[in-house]
């Protein structure tokens, strides 16, 4: 009997612990549908979030998980600018120079933009994130940090998936809820996102069609005009020097005054063009001259180095080869 006791005990203990975190998930879903009814979502749609939204710790093991960080510029943009990103990008445009003057005519902005964006953003649609959104919005709301942030995510997520803008199925993303070839989050989905390809649907992930034409509205409505991508590589010590005149924020002026400073040739074509000075590790891995269209990258994401590699990628894309 004694050993009989211990064989029991022994495979008692080979059982998976249960979560504490899972545990209580299911009384969490129960509340939060009835915050979703008191919001005013219809029975169908609740019963949709009923059926989708379950517990799974990856995205939550990933939010507390302290990633190793790229601390210098140099090594980021080694990494995203390569050889074989910047000649996809220019087969994308060369391939679809039609698509992309449509959108560049209606969005008013360079239609090499819209390819550098797509290349960072998802690797050209190849890296778009493989985790389910609800699940993965409603694990964080349930158990991560920023709950507020990611409950207001979620509702977003089952207001689409209700609408039949997109299959709850092809709702996949990254871990924190960004979805498509161009990583919007449900929020920024249902402010942004618009049909492209007229089948009055907003399929982010399913329709290249709608996710370029989402990204070019996207960008106008944060005030994007045509010329605001311009990029320069500047003298390295002269404008660290300016740089630390200018402070962290910058200021832009005119291409005169950077004519004056020394930082563009005399025959620079655009001497109306409005440049600011932005150094990269504050000056260590290069200072650039750049358009407005930086600050509105950084609106898009607010990491500096993002907006530095799309401005640089996208000039990749449309220089001479």
């Amino acid at each position: 009997m004694p050993r009989l006791l211990a064989i029991c005990l022994g495979l008692l203990l080979l059982l998976p612990a249960a979560s504490p975190a899972a545990d209580g998930f299911a009384r969490w879903k129960e509340r939060f549908a009835a915050k979703l009814r008191r919001q005013g979502f219809a029975q169908p749609a609740v019963e949709l979030f009923l059926a989708n939204a379950y517990y799974v710790g990856k995205p939550i093991a990933a939010q507390k998980r302290q990633p190793e960080k790229i601390t210098r510029f140099d090594d980021y943009r080694r990494l995203l600018l390569t050889a074989e990103r910047i000649a996809d990008g220019r087969a994308y445009l060369r391939d679809h120079r039609p698509f992309y003057a449509e959108m560049a005519t209606r969005y008013q902005l360079e239609p090499q933009l819209l390819v550098a964006l797509w290349g960072i953003e998802s690797s050209y649609g190849k890296i778009m994130g493989k985790h389910p959104i609800i699940p993965s919005l409603a694990s964080l709301a349930y158990a991560g940090r920023r709950r507020e942030f990611f409950e207001k995510q979620l509702v977003a997520a089952v207001r689409i998936a209700a609408r039949g803008e997109m299959p709850v199925e092809r709702m996949t993303g990254s871990w924190a809820g960004a979805m498509g070839h161009y990583q919007f989050i449900p929020t920024t989905f249902e402010a942004f996102a618009v049909d492209g390809d007229g089948d009055s649907r907003r399929d982010l992930c399913g329709s290249y069609a709608d996710a370029a034409a989402s990204a070019g509205n996207y960008l106008h409505e944060l005030g994007w005009q045509p010329g605001d991508g311009r990029i320069i590589a500047v003298d390295g010590p002269k404008g660290s020097r300016l740089l630390a005149r200018e402070g962290k924020k910058g200021t832009y002026r005119p291409a005169a005054h950077w004519q004056a400073a020394g930082l563009l040739p005399a025959g620079y074509p655009d001497s109306a063009a409005r440049l600011k000075l932005v150094g990269a590790d504050d000056g260590r891995s290069g200072c650039y001259l750049v358009g407005e269209g930086f600050d509105r990258l950084k609106e898009w994401n607010r990491s500096t180095y993002f907006a530095l590699a799309v401005l640089l990628l996208a000039d990749q894309l449309a220089a001479p080869h």
